[in-house]
């Protein structure tokens, strides 16, 4: 299958790992960095639509080979061997070739290995946009960076709070959408919750309470902060939430 360093634009799709209890981010710009973000794409997929009570947790793990140039730290080998005489002199000249053959290059590989317990990101980040925001001027501050160190110090660039123009973002929030009715009518009411318990938080008249509210919140959240941004910037007509 495919992984995440093959999508053809780039994606920040965010995940929570229950076992860690801190969100997970898998990201075009930080696979590049971080190469045990680059999952399978499936398996990406599979956790950030796992929400909580509607479907399984997703468990996947990645492991990657990295060759890395191998570091001796050595002293005077007579300590271990002060007579190094091969015991069947015969076998050492018959058995044994030029050591460059089996590592003309001195590396060594290395391999790492991450496991993840992933539900829907949508527990930390209900509406993506403002981290998708924060991905793309990372990446840019990034690349200012890169630059500056190639650059004379004398050199009067701007500094990366000037660089990143915000008012050349265009932003489109597209939501999975509402029922007509859940946005004309009230969900619940204090009276209603002031019964319910632990158990009447996780299910009431069909649907859960509890994860409405967060997801709710959370997405409700990021687009006030986009809206004030964009607008303090003058640039309201940047930013639409569907």
């Amino acid at each position: 299958g495919r992984r995440l360093n093959e999508t053809l634009t780039n994606v920040v799709i965010p995940a929570f790992d229950i076992k860690l209890l801190q969100p997970v981010i898998f990201s075009s710009f930080q696979v590049k960095k971080n190469p045990t973000l680059n999952a399978l794409l499936s398996d990406i997929c599979i956790a950030t639509s796992a929400a909580p009570t509607y479907l399984p947790a997703h468990y996947f793990k990645t492991i990657v080979f990295e060759r890395k140039k191998r570091e001796n730290n050595l002293i005077h080998g007579g300590v271990a061997a002060n007579n190094p005489v091969c015991i069947d002199k015969e076998e050492r000249e018959n058995n044994l070739i030029h050591g460059g053959v089996a590592a003309n290059n001195p590396v060594c590989i290395e391999e790492e290995e991450r496991e993840y317990n992933l539900i829907d990101g949508g527990v930390a980040a209900n509406s993506p946009t403002l981290l998708a925001m924060g991905e793309v001027s990372r990446d840019i501050i990034d690349k200012i960076g890169d630059l500056g160190t190639q650059k004379n110090k004398n050199d009067n660039s701007k500094p990366c709070n000037e660089a990143i123009d915000y008012s050349k973002f265009l932003v489109i929030s597209l939501g999975t959408g509402s029922s007509s009715e859940a946005k004309t009518t009230t969900k619940y009411s204090a009276k209603q919750a002031a019964e319910w318990g632990m158990l009447g938080w996780l299910t009431s008249g069909g649907s859960t309470p509890l994860v409405d509210v967060f997801t709710q919140a959370s997405g409700d959240m990021v687009d006030l902060h986009l809206s004030v941004l964009f607008k303090a910037l003058d640039h309201s007509d940047k930013y639409l939430r569907i």
